[in-house]
């Protein structure tokens, strides 16, 4: 038999080992052997391009950083952790107040500030924010429990979430709305390279079912986020 005829196998042998993956964060290779040959195939399980572009949160208290991480490193070409991130606002802000409450809008502004960057909060609808055709970050409650997620694109009545705590997600226009609080959060500078990264076809093209807000689950460990009010927020 020709190498070709042994494609399928190989190509079955793959798909078997895809099927059975766990739920692990990164791709995983697979040595595969069949008779005079041996390949190696990069295994993603959904979970694993549930986050391809999402930073995953570490702590109870970290959705902010790695909502803020996503928004940086996926959508400003800005290569920098969630644990940086943590160290960083944890410095400038109230420690105490942050492991028990979480970060604020204000602990995101306060680090691009003292990078140079210009970001603000901003009372709008989404759909009003979506004009300006550039990524932010929301604060949701989600059945009492505040929670940063950043809105990576929004189109045709639905809204492309990248959620620290579960993964890329879709909502109903509507339903996000429902349980969004406060202002929208986003960066004032860069506004092409943000442009760049909304609505990106790849995302899209991922498409977990469209979540409804009655139908939202808290997410593994949130705590209640500290949203200040508006000029400290």
């Amino acid at each position: 038999m020709t190498a070709a005829g042994k494609a399928p196998s190989v190509l079955a042998a793959a798909l078997a080992v895809l099927l059975c993956c766990g739920s692990g964060a990164h791709a995983t290779e697979v040595p595969i052997r069949t008779a005079g040959m041996a390949a190696s195939v990069k295994v993603r399980t959904l979970l694993d391009i549930r986050y391809r572009t999402i930073v995953r949160q570490q702590h109870d208290f970290s959705c902010g950083a790695a909502a803020l991480a996503t928004l940086l490193k996926f959508h400003y070409d800005t290569d920098i952790t969630e644990a940086e991130l943590v160290e960083a606002m944890m410095r400038t802000g109230d420690p105490g107040r942050i492991r028990s409450q979480g970060f604020s809008m204000g602990d995101m502004q306060r680090f691009l500030a003292a990078h140079n960057v210009k970001a603000n909060g901003y009372w709008a609808k989404l759909e009003e924010t979506a004009e300006a055709g550039i990524p932010f970050i929301v604060l949701i409650n989600v059945r009492g429990y505040r929670h940063f997620v950043v809105v990576k694109g929004i189109h045709d009545g639905r809204v492309l979430v990248g959620d620290p705590a579960l993964g890329l997600k879709i909502y109903g226009l509507e339903d996000l709305q429902a349980i969004q609080e406060g202002p929208v959060f986003a960066i004032d500078d860069f506004v092409e390279v943000g442009r760049n990264s909304f609505n990106r076809p790849d995302e899209w093209r991922f498409r977990p079912k469209v979540t409804e807000a009655a139908s939202v689950a808290r997410p593994g460990g949130a705590q209640l986020m500290n949203l200040r009010p508006p000029g400290e927020f």
